[in-house]
């Protein structure tokens, strides 16, 4: 076990017995069962299909909580291994069609929101095992979130228990 494996499972166990751990009476939730995490085959065949390494901490992430994560309400946004695959082609088809930037080998969009946003690493800033959030909006230039993966999900718990 890495340190991340570490820091997020101390993040999930700090989600245990408070509404993060069980979905809400609010469509479109649907209760998956307990927050759980991916196989390491199933990531290794996430990692096949988008042609990308994933980090340390975001594989660390997916090991815990890739499969059914927290139960938050962000629109079609969850941080899964699937919310991955999607932001893969949300992001491609923003940047292909009307961003003014455009995805290199070192973007990974992690997240997509609603057809027109997403969040992403970018493995070249930061720490490669740990990278740099970013957040795009309908095709604008990313702006900086937060200076690494790991402390981005533990302040999305946070922000979400509030």
């Amino acid at each position: 076990m890495n340190k991340y494996d570490a820091f997020m499972r101390e993040t999930i166990n700090l989600l245990k017995g408070t509404r993060l751990s069980k979905p809400t009476p609010y469509p479109p939730l649907v209760d998956k069962g307990p927050i759980r995490g991916n196989t390491e085959d199933e990531i290794d065949e996430t990692e096949r299909r988008i042609g990308k390494k994933l980090p340390a901490s975001l594989r660390a992430w997916y090991r815990v909580a890739g499969a059914v994560p927290p139960y938050w309400y962000d629109y079609d946004a969850d941080f899964s291994l699937q919310d991955l695959i999607r932001a893969q082609e949300t992001a491609y088809e923003l940047t292909h069609r009307e961003a003014k930037w455009e995805i290199t080998n070192n973007i990974i969009p992690f997240s997509q929101r609603i057809g027109d946003q997403f969040l992403f690493i970018d493995v070249n800033e930061g720490d490669p095992d740990d990278p740099s959030v970013y957040h795009c909006l309908d095709g604008d230039l990313p702006k900086h979130v937060n200076q690494a993966f790991s402390v981005f999900i533990r302040k999305s718990c946070l922000d979400w228990l509030r």
